[in-house]
């Protein structure tokens, strides 16, 4: 039964989780964070202590994949470090083109490493840290080009709310879980507290990164969650959203959805037909092809017309 709980969280569900959430969008590499987790909640939630011993050596095998993980994380902040004068250099430069902290990173990121997957999820944690914590002197953008999203919304109320929810959780199922299991107790309370940074660091990116309309490009960016860029020799068509309905399942596979958390799920503002796929980016590194741009702006009046101006001159 214990070799069976470990194969069914180990190996079946993993797979399940990959052929019906991963394999479509993102690669085999997804699944094995899905594995480790599945060990974890075996070996602290479903198998009984006493029979803990009977899996000691898969445990040690587990931990040693983590401790791997964790070196080469270490070995890729070595990079980093080495070239954080190059980095520093590329991203005044950015950041003078563009004054987004989020874009001006990437950009600089993308010009002084080699693409890496952990490199992303690297610059994701540097892009959350930044907004929950050292962002709170800096001023929201203003300016001509810049629209901003979340205004006319309930999406900040609605982050501040988890936040809460978070909070009242982490005090509640940290004790109750502490009498049976003081390490996964723990384990909840960091993951809580980590939540709790990102949803902060979520507000943060939201109010700091409007959608903006660039010399030669669209650059979209959505909290810490969701960022593209668009050239406007790409846009083959815009148009403001008639249809009532919420778009339906099918289309947002192959979309780019530019609206934030609500109350009330509201249908976008306009959309966006692309000549040819372009390239989304999303949390930790994952991405998307999309043909098709969803937006909700708090002035899509003014927003449509500015950028159909911005696409004729080009």
């Amino acid at each position: 039964m214990i070799w069976g709980s470990l194969f069914d969280f180990m190996l079946v569900i993993p797979l399940l989780t990959y052929f019906y959430f991963i394999h479509k969008r993102y690669s085999l590499t997804y699944i094995f964070p899905v594995m480790a987790a599945g060990y974890f909640v075996a070996r602290f939630v479903i198998i009984p202590n006493d029979y803990v011993h009977t899996i000691t050596s898969l445990g040690y095998i587990v931990i040693g994949a983590e401790v791997l993980f964790i070196v080469v994380e270490f070995y890729i902040a070595y990079k980093i470090l080495r070239t954080i004068p190059t980095i520093v250099s590329a991203y005044r430069v950015y950041y003078a083109r563009v004054p987004l902290f989020s874009y001006a990173l990437k950009k600089a990121l993308k010009d002084s490493l080699p693409p890496n997957k952990l490199i992303d999820v690297f610059t994701t944690e540097i892009n959350m840290f930044y907004h929950a914590f050292l962002s709170w002197k800096k001023r929201p953008i203003k300016r001509d080009d810049a629209y901003t999203y979340h205004q006319k919304t309930s999406g900040i109320a609605i982050y501040i709310m988890l936040i809460h929810a978070v909070l009242i959780e982490t005090i509640g199922i940290h004790y109750f879980l502490h009498q049976f299991s003081s390490t996964l107790s723990y384990i909840l309370l960091a993951l809580n507290v980590y939540t709790v940074f990102f949803f902060i660091g979520h507000i943060q990116a939201i109010r700091h990164n409007p959608i903006l309309l660039n010399k030669d490009e669209l650059i979209l960016t959505y909290g810490l969650t969701s960022h593209m860029t668009i050239p406007y020799d790409l846009i083959e068509g815009i148009a403001l959203y008639a249809n009532k309905e919420l778009p339906d399942k099918q289309r947002l596979k192959t979309a780019f959805d530019g609206r934030i958390a609500d109350f009330i799920d509201e249908p976008p503002h306009m959309e966006i037909g692309l000549k040819e796929p372009v390239r989304a980016h999303y949390l930790y590194g994952m991405k998307k092809e999309v043909s098709t741009v969803f937006l909700r702006v708090d002035d899509p009046q003014l927003f449509l017309s500015t950028l159909k101006n911005r696409i004729h001159r080009n």
